[in-house]
This record gives structure tokens, C-alpha cells and sequence, in this order.
């Protein structure tokens, strides 16, 4: 079996561990300096366990980074970027806007990203040069070249903390603005067509790193509000700012974001 068939397998009995242990979660404050409303459940690190046991079995020569554990002494190769659960408060919440989400790096480079949708089933893959694909069929970002035809997505509460103007003129100028709290699927949604770009500026490095593979494998581009490229880079526990896109839109998404 190569790689992505078993990080695939992986991901897919995880989903399954999520759902059968929902219903009998714990939910604990959490002690981030950064947010004091963040929140972690008992599911999250029970998934996270799983992931990196399995990980471990099949690619002993792989380091693991994830979102519940301190660890960022990264010097192999190879590394696998986790986030057991994306869109926690969601999940306590009882909302099915949930994912798993498991990268490969090389080099501190994204390679290999699989996203799963627990309880939809949607399964997300790429390598790269490869091709994106949903449960085995090639998924492409659309052609929207116009705003007022797009349907963006703006997360994050940097925004509002700093007064950002741009969301105000998206929401007059795009189609319309979504906010779904989940970071990993809203790279899906983007990836195969739902949506045409989404901008959030406090992502972590594991919501991003099995995403920017399969946007950029379904013909999307991902950079910061600088327009720079943002990997490589090495693993960190600091917010990352992402503007996220179809290609086609992404040249006015960046000009209304630098005005502020």
C-alpha cells in the first residue's frame, strides 16, 4: 500500500473513532494565550492518539507535529502536520462541520494533504503534482473571475480586533461573506468549486499544511496578505495570515486587503 492509500485508511477509522465517541466527549477549557474561549474535548486528543500511533507504526522515520501536543523539534525529512479536530467548538457544539485533517511535509514543504468530513464522508486528497481529488473523483476550483459573483469566506477574530475595513467592503462587493468555523473544510469547499476564495488572518500551521496540497493540486493559490508564498516554513505554534483563492480572483482580493 503507498503512502496516501494508507494515510487514507488512517484517516478514514479515525472519522469512525470521532463518531462513535461524540456522544460521550468532555469538554475542557483550554489554556491558549491567544483566544481565551478555546475549548478542547476529550475526542480531540483521544483522535489525535490514534492518528499518531498509526502514523508511527507505518512511517517510524516520519516526526509527527499537531495541534495538542508542544512539540516543534523537527529535523526529520519527512513530517506529518495533524489536526485530530478542526472546528472543535463545532463538534461540542453538536455540529456536523467538522475535519480531520492529516499533511505531509518535506522539507517544510506541503507534499500530500487529506482532509476527512466525519460525518458526511467526504474524503479530500492530493500529492502533489497529482491532482485533487474527493473520494477518488478530480475536484477543480471554479472559474468565478468576477466578485460580485463569488461567494467568500472570512474567519478569524484578528479582524474585528483590528479594525479591519476589508471585510465591510467584501460584504458589500462580493456575492455574499460565509463563516463556517472550520478551516480544513473551507479549503475543500474552495478546492472543488463551492466557494471562490476564503481570507482568515490567525490560522494555525496544521490547519493549513493538508490544505494548501489539495487547493493548489484543484489549480487554487494560497498566500499571505502580503502576497508571499508562505512554505516553506518550520513549524510553529504562531497565527498565520492566508488568503486563499480560485487563482482568478486572487489579484483583487489582495489589492482590497492592503487598503486595509
Amino acid at each position: 500500500m503507498d503512502t496516501l492509500e494508507k494515510v487514507k485508511e488512517i484517516i478514514v477509522d479515525a472519522g469512525k473513532l470521532l463518531v462513535e465517541k461524540e456522544k460521550d466527549k468532555e469538554i475542557f477549557a483550554k489554556q491558549a494565550i491567544d483566544d481565551r474561549h478555546d475549548i478542547v474535548t476529550s475526542v480531540d486528543i483521544e483522535v489525535e492518539k490514534f492518528i499518531c500511533g498509526k502514523l508511527n507504526a507505518a512511517f517510524p522515520d516520519h516526526q509527527v507535529f499537531t495541534e495538542e501536543t508542544d512539540f516543534s523539534d523537527i529535523t526529520s525529512e519527512y513530517f506529518w502536520s495533524i489536526d485530530p479536530i478542526d472546528g472543535t467548538k463545532n463538534f461540542a457544539a453538536g455540529i456536523p462541520l467538522v475535519g480531520i485533517s492529516i499533511g505531509l511535509l518535506r522539507d517544510f514543504v506541503p507534499v500530500l494533504g487529506v482532509i476527512l468530513n466525519p460525518y458526511s464522508g467526504e474524503l479530500y486528497s492530493a500529492e502533489t503534482g497529482k491532482g485533487a481529488y474527493r473520494n477518488g473523483e478530480r475536484i477543480h476550483v471554479c472559474a468565478t473571475e468576477k466578485l460580485s459573483d463569488a461567494m467568500l469566506v472570512l474567519e478569524g477574530k484578528e479582524m474585528p480586533a483590528q479594525n479591519r475595513e476589508y471585510p465591510r467592503k467584501f460584504s458589500h462587493d462580493a456575492r455574499t461573506i460565509r463563516n463556517f468555523g472550520v478551516a480544513t473544510l473551507n479549503f475543500t469547499f474552495l478546492s472543488e468549486g463551492k466557494i471562490q476564495a476564503y481570507i482568515d488572518e490567525d490560522l494555525k500551521y496544521y490547519d493549513i499544511s493538508a490544505g494548501t496540497v489539495i487547493l493548489q493540486e484543484a489549480g487554487g493559490k494560497i498566500t499571505n496578505v502580503r502576497n508571499e508564498q508562505i512554505f516553506p516554513r518550520k513549524p510553529d505554534f504562531n497565527d498565520i495570515d492566508v488568503v486563499a483563492s480560485n487563482g482568478l480572483l486572487h489579484d483583487v482580493l489582495i489589492e482590497y486587503i492592503s487598503k486595509g
